[in-house]
This record gives C-alpha cells, structure tokens and sequence, in this order.
C-alpha cells in the first residue's frame, strides 16, 4: 500500500488531481485510515497508470526513464540544497563574529546565537542527541578540529568567542536550551 503523496511522486500526478479522481469516483483509495490517509494498492496504481500513459508498458518505460535521471537530480538537489544551507549558516556565524570587541551578554550577540540554534534545530533533521543542542555546539567548537577550520574561516579567536557566547545564552536561558 502507498500513500497518496507516494503515487503522486511515483506517478507525476499530483495529488490534488488524485483527490479529484477520487471525488469523481474514477479511481478511489484501496484503503482509507483512521487517520484520514489515503492508501493505493498496486491495482490501483496499475489502473491509474493505464488511465495516464496508455499502457503498463508506457508507464514502465516512463518510470525507468525517471529513474535513469533520478540519482541526478537528486545529486544537483542536494548540492544545492547544502550549499543554500551553507551560505545561511556562514551569515549567522558572519554576523556572530563580526565584532569580537562586543560583549557576549549583549543582547545583539545573544540574538544572533538565538537564531543560530533555531536554525540548527530546524535543519537537524530531527536529530536525537544525549544532550541539549546548545551544549553540542559548544562541545564542536571546543574542539580543536573545528576550532582551526572556524578560526582559520573568521579570524583568530572566534571558536572561542562563540563558545562563549553560547555558553552564556545557556546559563540564562534555561528553558530554551534544546
């Protein structure tokens, strides 16, 4: 069984279009779940691929073709997708280090680890660390490998510098250290 957006995806058929076949009782679900899911066994996807390209062997054919160039477009997606990241990422930590003179309490440096964490934690993926993601960071820039690689990127003394300021958004913000 697969789920509405799973034939859409493996169909190129959108799934507001499958909700309206469904609507119109051209091609209902197999299944519908508790949960109000949409669920399409391989008869379903087999009827709908007729309806859509002829044939099961067109459809064959046109399933083999997107997945001959899936691998690349998922590469170049992903590239992009990391670099976009990157470039987000080099900003807030641009913008954290861009004066070492200010005082890491300041509210300006303590904004700007704000928005670091929650950047953090929303391209984390979910992760599930031992710790909160606060003490993580700290511990990476402690590190003497990233240490090099960040001082070595920003300038001398700004691995240091975000521990710091990390360190003190954890002690007076207790609540908020994911």
């Amino acid at each position: 069984m697969r789920t509405i957006s799973q034939v859409a995806k493996l169909t190129g058929i959108s799934t507001r279009t499958l909700q309206y076949y469904d609507e119109i009782e051209l091609l209902q679900p197999s299944k519908l779940t508790g949960s109000g899911y949409h669920l399409y066994d391989e008869a379903n996807i087999a009827k709908l691929a007729i309806q859509q390209f002829g044939s099961i062997e067109k459809f064959t054919e046109a399933m083999e073709h997107n997945l001959e160039h899936f691998s690349e477009f998922m590469e170049t997606q992903l590239t992009k997708d990391v670099k976009k990241l990157g470039k987000q990422s080099d900003l807030l930590y641009g913008r954290l280090s861009a004066d070492l003179s200010e005082d890491v309490s300041s509210p300006k440096v303590q904004v700007i680890v704000h928005e670091i964490l929650q950047f953090s934690q929303k391209h984390s993926d979910g992760a599930d660390l031992d710790k909160p993601l606060i003490k993580v960071l700290m511990d990476i820039y402690s590190g003497d490998y990233i240490k090099n690689i960040t001082d070595g990127k920003y300038g001398k003394g700004v691995s240091d510098y975000i521990v710091k300021a990390f360190r003190y958004y954890s002690e007076n913000n207790a609540g908020n250290n994911n």
